[in-house]
């Protein structure tokens, strides 16, 4: 089984600047370490290659990736977790 170690420097997204691992089998897989610039939670996020590619091409990343919680897309996105999230913006009663 073939690993490598690669960084993404294409497309929009927090994440696609974090270093990530490839793994070619069973699936084409990249797993991406992300990991919150607040408080620097850290979380493994894997994605399917051929979903990737569909996000690069333009496909939202609900769309692209709907198996990773909307919690998670949040920080792909904008490298900040829910909870710093809600701390930087509580909901108003």
């Amino acid at each position: 089984m073939k690993v490598e170690t690669v960084t993404l420097k294409s497309g929009n997204g927090y994440f696609l600047s974090q270093k990530c691992t490839e793994k070619y089998q069973p699936e084409h897989t990249y797993t991406f370490n992300v990991e919150c610039t607040k408080c620097e939670y850290t979380t493994d996020v894997e994605i399917k290659s051929g979903d990737l590619y569909h996000y690069h091409q333009g496909k939202y990343i609900q769309d692209a990736f709907p198996y990773i919680s909307q919690a998670t897309r949040g920080l792909m996105l904008d490298g900040i977790c829910h909870k710093c999230w809600d701390k930087m913006f509580p909901d108003e009663d």
